[in-house]
């Protein structure tokens, strides 16, 4: 049923058991309609649901969910969520970076070693040359 309580198809997409309600989405007091496998709705629009391209990613059966890592906000799951980052089909957490920072660190060092080692050598030949 819809908000004015009258009887609905249940739209493209979702799973309808009897009795559904979609004011039981906010109690929670009975069945309402969810996303069926390979479709995905938003929280702000449950009735309306959204064709996943990759079934995997929308798993269906709640209001708002994806497959781990993905976010529910976006259209059919089509993004990562922040702080992961998609490889091949999945998304995937992204490590703390401290690996990172310590290679950064090193490049970094070798660097300054090299362009002091390059500054002096140039200043070691400009005075042998005078």
């Amino acid at each position: 049923r819809n908000a004015a309580r009258d009887c609905e198809t249940c739209p493209e997409g979702l799973s309808c058991l009897v009795a559904s309600d979609i004011l039981n989405i906010e109690t929670g007091d009975g069945p309402y309609p969810v996303p069926e496998t390979g479709y995905m709705t938003r929280v702000q629009e449950p009735l309306k649901a959204w064709r996943c391209l990759d079934q995997e990613k929308c798993p269906g059966g709640k209001i708002g969910f994806c497959e781990a890592n993905r976010d529910s906000a976006a259209i059919a799951c089509g993004l990562c969520m922040e702080d992961t980052y998609e490889s091949g089909d999945k998304c995937n957490v992204c490590a703390d970076g401290s690996g990172a920072a310590f290679f950064v660190a090193i490049a970094c060092g070798v660097i300054v070693v090299a362009t002091t080692a390059y500054l002096a050598s140039s200043d070691v030949h400009k005075r042998s040359r005078a």
